[in-house]
This record gives structure tokens, C-alpha cells and sequence, in this order.
């Protein structure tokens, strides 16, 4: 994470996960649930703790082949293996028992965002 995020700040240390995706199938309407999963670790953390649920989120279809951007999980917090650290491992699966989408949804990437810490 950036040097100016700070994890044990109540407001400024939550995460909105924002999901980067796309299809070549489906009818526009549809929607597609991602689910996030995630920790830090620290220095010398041990990396076979399971990762934590943290948000989960649904976007529509709106045309094959487009980007598209879901709308920002709840700011929440990510636990931690640990004391201390910055590194986030994070971990993105589609739920597609939870959506409609009739086609494989192709993930492109994650937004992070968070508030930063002034100094």
C-alpha cells in the first residue's frame, strides 16, 4: 500500500474496492457479483492465514466488450496477519451463483481507494 495510507487510522486506514471488468458474452442487464477477499502482512507474518472476506459487489452488463467499473464496496477495514506491515495481498472470484450474467466475466483489474493521511 502507499506510504501514506494508514491501516490503524478508524477513517482513513478503509478500503473501497472498486471491480475493472468485461465480457464477450451476456445481454446488457445482467449482473455479475465479484466477492473480495484479503489481509496485511507484516514482516515475518506467515503467508498461510486465510484471507479475510471483506465486501463483495454486483455491476450490470451494459455492453460486451466494454470496460466496466462497479460502483465502490463499503469502506472497510482489512485485517492483518499481524502487528505493523503494509503489504496487501487481495483476492478477487466471481460468485456467479449470485448473479445472472450467462457469459465468463473477465477481470481486468482492481481501483483501490482510500483517504490519506496528512502529515
Amino acid at each position: 500500500m502507499p506510504a501514506d495510507w494508514n491501516s490503524a487510522d478508524a477513517t482513513a486506514g478503509k478500503l473501497t474496492f472498486y471491480v475493472l471488468w468485461t465480457t464477450t458474452g451476456g445481454t446488457p442487464g445482467q449482473t455479475v457479483h465479484w466477492d473480495i477477499s484479503g489481509k496485511l502482512y507484516p514482516d515475518d507474518a506467515a503467508l498461510n492465514t486465510a484471507l479475510a472476506a471483506i465486501e463483495d459487489t454486483d455491476d450490470t452488463l451494459l455492453a460486451t466488450g466494454d470496460m466496466h467499473v462497479s460502483g465502490g464496496t463499503t469502506p472497510t477495514v482489512v485485517t492483518s496477519a499481524g502487528t505493523g506491515g503494509q503489504t496487501a495481498i487481495f483476492k478477487i472470484t466471481r460468485d456467479s451463483a449470485s448473479d445472472n450474467l450467462g457469459a465468463t466475466a473477465q477481470l481486468i483489474g482492481v481501483r483501490v481507494g482510500y483517504i490519506r493521511t496528512l502529515a
